[in-house]
């Protein structure tokens, strides 16, 4: 009972200090968090519209498609053009394309080639097509507000930015999204501080792959996707190249830009977040081990220590053991609600869902421990 009771206290004590850290790191990203408003300040004098190529690949994506590129043809800034690429789907997805508005122009790629993902193969294909100045790769799960496009641009341009990523609104139906996806989005957010991307001093790299907006000249000096053919995380792969060159780079919250529905259900959600975790943390099962760790010793089980201490204070004989630590394991949940409360209100997500945080936190570790497992005994992934 003695070691029992030290282990605990110990625990509890780790605990504590690391979601006070992450308190003070939530608190201190959303000071330094760049947002994109959608009541930006006038510009003292508008900028020449820059025209931009719009890119999206599609990989037996008859579901999201159709819904992504209606969003796109929307926005409302001019000059634009818009290329869905197909990449060797088997579902319905080339026929939805053809039948199209004529403001899409459909691309298909032949074979992805030895040595490509299909991803970055579908985008180097189509960007050899486009005339922009901008380029903005896109995902077909995303949904885009009429002016984002507009909003994002003048941010890009206000800031002198040639490489802007963006966060977006999360969008979920049912239980197992609503409860896994934000918490999966927060801890992202924790380990890629926004605060380092955007420190041009700093060697991290982090950018989300759904919304890439970059200028033309910068994209074809990295070398267009070709130089990260094989790249499972190509949006983090070209953020590390341009930072390394020295422009000028940015991520921030879009959530007045774009939404995405990344994933579906639960099996699509394991092995999404399994592949992202895995490239993330560039298939190194040490690091890939500690993530896991940390999220089942520090985000999970101190609310199921806490339901242990409750019922051992209800049922047992000695309750008089039992009140210090309960006490101390309620402020705890407390503090760890409260800053999922500010994660999750940054994607909008539904705060309720903070709540069941530490049943997300056990399903993330779970993931974690299958991409650490898949990194030990050197696994393969795909794009689809």
């Amino acid at each position: 009972m003695q070691f029992i009771s030290v282990s605990l206290w110990c625990l509890f004590a780790a605990s504590s200090l690391v979601w006070l850290y992450r308190s003070g790191r939530a608190l201190f990203t959303l000071r330094k968090l760049p947002v994109i408003s959608k009541n930006p300040q006038p510009e003292s004098h508008a900028p020449c519209p820059e025209r931009v190529s719009i890119l999206v690949p599609a990989k037996n994506e008859e579901k999201n498609i159709a819904a992504c590129l209606e969003s796109l043809v929307l926005q409302d800034y001019e000059p634009k053009e818009i290329f869905a690429i197909d990449n060797e789907s088997s579902d319905r997805t080339p026929a939805l394309l053809a039948s199209m508005t004529p403001q899409i122009q459909p691309r298909a790629t032949s074979a992805t080639p030895g040595g490509w993902t299909g991803k970055n193969y579908a985008l180097h294909h189509g960007s050899l097509d486009a005339t922009g100045d901008w380029l903005l790769f896109t995902d077909a799960d995303t949904r885009h507000k009429p002016a984002g496009l507009r909003l994002a641009l003048a941010h890009a341009q206000r800031h002198g930015v040639s490489f802007l990523t963006l966060l977006p609104e999360a969008l979920m139906e049912g239980f197992c999204e609503h409860l896994i996806q934000p918490a999966a989005m927060c801890y992202i957010g924790l380990w890629f501080p926004i605060e380092r991307i955007n420190d041009p001093t700093d060697p991290l790299a982090f950018a989300n792959g759904q919304y890439l907006l970059i200028r033309r000249k910068l994209y074809e000096s990295l070398g267009r996707h070709e130089s990260v053919r094989e790249a499972f995380l190509e949006d983090f792969a070209l953020m590390k190249k341009a930072k390394q060159s020295g422009a000028k780079v940015q991520c921030a919250l879009g959530t007045e830009v774009y939404g995405t529905r990344m994933y579906d259900n639960f099996e699509s959600l394991w092995k999404g977040w399994r592949r992202i975790y895995l490239h993330a943390f560039e298939q190194n099962p040490v690091r890939l081990l500690i993530k896991t760790l940390n999220l089942l010793f520090f985000s999970a089980l101190p609310f199921f220590i806490f339901m242990g201490v409750t019922a051992a204070l209800m049922f047992s004989n000695e309750k008089s053991v039992w009140q210090g630590p309960w006490g101390a394991w309620f402020l705890l949940n407390v503090l760890i609600t409260t800053v999922c409360m500010l994660g999750y209100g940054i994607v909008r997500a539904p705060i309720r869902y903070s709540l069941v945080h530490s049943l997300a936190a056990l399903i993330l570790s779970g993931i974690l421990w299958n991409s650490f497992w898949i990194a030990f005994t050197r696994g393969k992934t795909s794009w689809r």
